[in-house]
């Protein structure tokens, strides 16, 4: 299918204004008013082609493209909530998403599962919403419950596997090298795979990104058969209102046809996801129907269907729950400051009520700060930003303004203490 007649398919895409967010008490529209202007939204980047954001060092996936997890609800409800992270997630760190567009299909989801939520892309996301950092993405599925840490190297029945550590760090550059790698002999052919680090800062991610694309097509009806797999940072528990939830989704049972029979409709669970995401933030996230290709040639479809929504809304409704316990605020400024000619240094200003927060609440505040520093030019090294963020927190609560600088080494936090919070 040609690019125009994918767009035919697709129905009509409008070009769309980032940062669409959902409704929320006071809309000036309804949620329904919403839930069409979101499909649109999402068709207009599945259709997306760049093949980056702005430069080689900003992978499409930032600005383009479809961010997709599937979920399953507890057995006991009430037990979780499905956009807080999995027990697995939390441990290993690292939280498993695929990417769909015009030039990314695949037939199958992970575990066969069909309902899920799809995030916002992390330059297009509305004010106020969390920052996801991807950190690895695989033409396949990444099989990361066997790595031995996200993104790492492949441990199974006691066999290390060191082809399957991260593409760069072993020169693998175009299509052959890849094959050669996902080639060589293993019980089963995943366990070679390598995985092309995202992370920010990486050079030519956006061209090692667009490889990992081609890489799947390359491998035509393989490739089909099963999903990608983005790595993305795991997020703190509690972050409903905050996280770039652009809508819950579900598959229509029977399609396509290889599915097989007994799988329950994705509908119900999808409807109680959006019930109870009101019900915790005030927030309205459309529920959208989504149908993937059923062939190779096909195309995956967004729709949204009245009918479908458990929950719809208009102006002046109760406003959302409080969360006790928690600041309203974290951070109130940041400033961006050159020093020594090439180096820069971040100054925070924290709130009052920042001043006062116990350890359980670091990786909000951190987050905060993410939100308003993270997606900046001058941002590395995340995990030495934080630990100079966490020491000045513990240490130096009273100081009108914190500085933490990316060109520090990520060092432990008694060393941090020792060195003044500035290793």
């Amino acid at each position: 299918m040609n690019r125009l007649k994918m767009l035919m398919f697709l129905g009509c895409v409008a070009a769309s204004a980032p940062g669409l967010a959902q409704w929320a008490p006071g809309s000036p529209r309804s949620s329904l008013e919403d839930g069409n202007a979101t499909v649109a939204d999402l068709r207009y980047n599945y259709s997306a082609g760049n093949s980056h954001c702005g430069d080689s060092g900003k992978p499409p996936f930032l600005c383009s493209g479809v961010l997709m997890r599937v979920t399953q609800r507890p057995q006991n409800p009430g037990a979780f909530r499905i956009w807080d992270p999995s027990p697995t997630s939390a441990r290993s760190g690292g939280t498993s998403f695929s990417y769909i567009r015009y030039d990314a299909r695949f037939r199958s989801v992970a575990w066969g599962f069909n309902d899920g939520l799809i995030m916002y892309p992390q330059d297009r996301r509305p004010a106020g919403k969390d920052l996801l950092m991807v950190q690895c993405a695989y033409s396949m599925d990444g099989w990361n419950w066997f790595r031995n840490t996200p993104c790492g190297t492949m441990v199974y029945e006691g066999v290390v596997y060191p082809h399957s550590r991260p593409c760069q760090s072993q020169g693998v550059t175009t299509p052959q090298q890849w094959l050669g790698i996902w080639y060589q002999p293993a019980k089963y052919r995943p366990l070679n795979q390598c995985g092309f680090d995202m992370r920010r800062g990486v050079a030519n991610s956006a061209g090692y990104f667009m490889l990992m694309l081609q890489m799947k097509n390359i491998l035509a009806a393989e490739g089909f058969s099963e999903q990608n797999e983005l790595v993305v940072t795991t997020w703190p528990a509690g972050r409903a209102r905050t996280l770039p939830i652009q809508a819950f989704f579900y598959m229509p049972v029977g399609v396509p046809a290889h599915w097989p029979a007994g799988v329950p409709n994705g509908l119900a669970a999808a409807r109680l996801n959006q019930k109870e995401f009101r019900a915790d933030t005030g927030i309205i996230v459309p529920i959208v129907r989504l149908t993937p290709p059923a062939n190779i040639n096909d195309h995956f479809r967004f729709d949204f269907i009245v009918a479908d929504q458990a929950e719809t809304g208009s102006t002046g409704v109760v406003p959302p729950k409080p969360v006790p316990g928690r600041c309203p605020r974290y951070i109130d400024s940041v400033k961006w400051g050159a020093i020594n000619g090439n180096q820069w240094s971040l100054e925070i200003k924290p709130s009052a009520c920042t001043r006062t927060i116990a350890a359980d609440q670091t990786d909000l505040a951190f987050q905060e700060l993410l939100n308003k520093a993270g997606s900046d030019r001058q941002w590395s090294n995340t995990n030495s930003m934080r630990r100079q963020f966490v020491c000045l927190l513990t240490t130096y609560r009273t100081k009108a303004s914190w500085f933490i600088e990316p060109h520090r080494p990520y060092v432990s936090h008694e060393a941090a203490v020792k060195a003044n919070c500035n290793p």
